[in-house]
Parts: C-alpha cells; structure tokens; sequence
C-alpha cells in the first residue's frame, strides 16, 4: 500500500508540476489560450480548468457529497481566478489526503450514478496520474503553439528539491 511519505512526495510533485504549466499558460496570448487544437479538452485554458475541478471532484467524493457537475470555461473568465480557486483547493486536497489512511476503503459515485469502492491511497494515486495526462497535453499545445515550457518530469522535481536542499 502507498505511505504517507509516498504520497506527501506525489503532492508536492504534482502542486509543482501543475504551477510550473500554470506559469507556462499564464505567459501565453490569450488568443493561444482559448485557441482549439484538438488535444486534451482541446483548449489550453479549459484543460487547465478540468485539471483543478477534477482534483475538486475526487476531494468532494471522498468526502461522501459527489459534485453535481464539473466546472467548465464558463465558470472561469481569467487564469488568474482558476488559480485563485486552485491554490485553496491544492491545501485542502493535501490536508485532507494526508490526514487519512492510505488503505481506508471509500464508497463513491460518479456524476453518471456509478458506485465504487477503492482504497483512498490508490484513489490518490489515479487523480494525480490523471494529472500527468494533461500536462502532456499541455506540454503538447504550448509546443504546437511555439511556446517553450519547463520540464516537469518527476526527476526535474527531485532536481530542484535537491538544489534548494529540501531533501
């Protein structure tokens, strides 16, 4: 089973890597950021969007009250406000998971009615994977669109942990 000390280092790597394409994106036209390329959720900004809100939606299952519906575009007019919302959010999300038991079992619906059960650690570990996905996507776009990003494989984390002496 994973440890609190795997996943307190899969937080902090993927709070990381996820400002480290918030910065990429906030740097960006904005007519390149709500441009469609076909990736992903096809528009830069509203992957960035549904990373945050999935984050929100396995947070409010875990805590027994399921999202009525995913957030969207709509709901956001700049990066700024997504990542106003974001950054309480990521603590809440780190507080909590840290705060339980890796191997509790949770009971959970989905918005299409479906009910499951999985041990919390694994469960963290699919929302920060599914993470992974759409930062290549990001990294993907921002490429496409001639825009250059930092790194942000796992080793580049452990890299700039090591230099800052955080080990």
């Amino acid at each position: 089973m994973i440890t609190q000390d795997e996943l307190r280092l899969m937080l902090d790597y993927n709070a990381w890597a996820d400002q480290t394409m918030l910065r990429t994106a906030q740097g960006l036209p904005e007519d390149v950021l709500h441009a469609p390329q076909g990736l992903g959720f096809g528009i830069i900004f509203d992957t960035l969007v549904h990373m945050m809100d999935a984050q929100r939606a396995w947070l409010q299952r875990w805590q027994g009250t399921p999202p009525a519906r995913f957030s969207t575009r709509d709901d956001y007019e700049t990066l700024d406000q997504v990542e106003a919302a974001w950054e309480p959010l990521r603590a809440e999300f780190r507080a909590y998971v840290l705060g339980s038991d890796p191997a509790r079992v949770v009971t959970y619906t989905t918005t299409r009615g479906e009910t499951y059960h999985h041990p919390l650690g694994l469960l963290v570990w699919h929302v920060l994977n599914h993470a992974v996905e759409h930062r290549s996507e990001l990294a993907a776009m921002f490429t496409r669109s001639g825009f250059k990003h930092e790194r942000v494989d796992l080793v580049y984390y452990l890299g700039s942990v090591a230099k800052l002496g955080l080990e």
